[in-house]
């Protein structure tokens, strides 16, 4: 990272083609390679390579786990199966709750897939087996 200084107090930083500047702290990683910071803030900025960036938030994750976990399970579905396991937990009930979080591990695979491949046009519902 190169830090250039301006009038003001205020530097420039900026990097090459192969980088990004990143806030640090910051799920926003736009391909940023100059900007104008004050002096004081220029410490809070780091030169991140291209390959390094994460193709996708946790947020956008979370997001995405929520959003196929729903396809089958509403949020009450859910409360409903904690609490029925947590009340009483029948033979039944531990099948049933098992098989709520088998398939939660499976939408936190494919929540992963879908993400890390932002190319892919179709949706999850389109793509289920």
């Amino acid at each position: 990272m190169t830090i250039t200084e301006k009038t003001g107090g205020l530097v420039e930083i900026s990097t090459d083609a192969a980088h990004i500047l990143h806030r640090i702290g910051s799920e926003d990683y736009t391909e940023v390679r100059r900007a104008t910071v004050r002096r004081e803030d220029a410490g809070q900025w780091e030169e991140m390579p291209m390959g390094d960036i994460p193709p996708y938030t946790e947020a956008e994750y979370n997001s995405k786990v929520t959003e196929l976990i729903r396809l089958r399970y509403s949020m009450d579905d859910e409360f409903a199966l904690i609490n029925n396991v947590m009340a009483d937990a029948t033979k039944k009930r531990q099948d049933e709750y098992a098989a709520y979080q088998e398939y939660r591990v499976e939408c936190k695979a494919r929540a992963k897939e879908i993400l890390s491949d932002k190319s892919q046009a179709l949706t999850y519902e389109e793509n289920k087996p």
